[in-house]
């Protein structure tokens, strides 16, 4: 993208052809050989597979308290399968890494490897983290709705149609990024007289869908899903507000009944906050910094990749611990929780056994 000629190639950690470069912009944003191997091995090999594994963890967790019969309305609904997501994502991510730590090891095994995740796996991540973004959204309409319409919102927002507006958007997200697939090609070749799978972009992407994919990126997550959320979680605090100044003049039943309307919102709140100021922003920006490609922001390949797990790194980190938010946040979750992982017990057993 930035350079015009190359006459060398060689490997490195990122399990790429490398290519040293004869001529070079001077301004380009780069990072040192040493930084960015030190980086590499922090986050790619440490800190990427914590945070996967706290992600499986946590939404492992999460499906199995909201899946429990007394947490079948509709927020809950969108929780579990937002938690369903997640815990793909942080599976995928796993993957995703793995290569990483092999290339320590055996440095032409880990190019293969990288070849058949990046052709096959990120699709599905792609998928992935726009059908988890959207879910939020729907999450911040549904709250919404049942802040400031409360004596209607079961008639207005039902399980069947959570469940069919979740679906549209799947199927929908799954068409956009399915091209995904033709992006790149495996072919065989040799390297350093090792035979090796490479991964090579085809023509249809690098001429076509690439320019198409990341205008469409860029204005469904930082315009669109962005602007909802921001709009919802306004309209929901001032509604909120308004609420909080009349509910000593409503019955015990009603005051009840929005004191729960008000601990599912709560959530929702969070939720969106975290997403919009963890993800959706910082993606954004970095998004548009790579596509303007002008004279103030240019960056080189090492630069690129950096920001890039950034990126991957705060949405990971996001849906890592959502299980936290979820305990400290909603009563009834943490109710749940307790009753099914029968914390208690442990803790009685625990201070026993150190008595002992």
């Amino acid at each position: 993208m930035f350079f015009q000629k190359t006459n060398k190639i060689t490997m490195n950690s990122t399990n790429q052809v490398k290519v040293v470069l004869t001529t070079q912009p001077d301004n380009l944003l780069d990072v040192s050989d040493e930084v960015f191997e030190a980086l590499n091995i922090a986050i790619n090999c440490i800190v990427v597979h914590l945070l996967s594994s706290l992600g499986v963890i946590g939404n492992s967790l999460n499906i199995a308290v909201l899946s429990q019969h007394s947490m079948r309305d509709t927020t809950n609904l969108i929780l579990l399968c937002l938690s369903v997501s997640d815990l793909c994502f942080s599976c995928f991510m796993e993957i995703y890494y793995i290569n990483k730590i092999v290339f320590y090891f055996d440095q032409y095994l880990s190019m293969t490897m990288w070849s058949y995740i990046s052709v096959l796996t990120v699709p599905v991540q792609t998928l992935l983290f726009f059908t988890s973004t959207s879910l939020v959204m729907i999450l911040s309409v549904e709250r919404m709705v049942a802040v400031c319409f409360p004596f209607h919102v079961s008639r207005i927002v039902t399980r069947f149609r959570i469940k069919f507006l979740i679906g549209v958007f799947i199927f929908g997200l799954a068409g956009v990024v399915s091209p995904l697939y033709g992006a790149r090609t495996l072919e065989t070749v040799t390297f350093n007289n090792v035979t090796i799978v490479s991964g090579v972009s085809t023509e249809f992407f690098t001429n076509a869908y690439i320019s198409a994919f990341y205008m469409f990126l860029t204005i469904y997550l930082l315009v669109f899903i962005t602007s909802v959320v921001i709009v919802c979680t306004i309209i929901t605090l001032a509604s909120l507000t308004v609420s909080s100044n009349k509910i000593q003049h409503l019955s015990a039943e009603v005051m009840l009944k929005r004191a729960r309307e008000m601990r599912s919102a709560r959530t929702s709140l969070c939720l969106s906050s975290s997403l919009i100021f963890l993800v959706l922003v910082p993606s954004g920006l970095f998004d548009i910094i790579f596509a303007s490609n002008n004279s103030l922001f240019r960056f080189t390949t090492k630069a690129l990749m950096v920001l890039n797990t950034f990126k991957q790194i705060l949405y990971l980190f996001h849906s890592s611990f959502n299980l936290v938010l979820y305990v400290f946040t909603s009563p009834k979750f943490a109710q749940t929780f307790r009753r099914i992982f029968q914390i208690k017990d442990w803790l009685k057993i625990f201070e026993h056994t150190k008595n002992i």
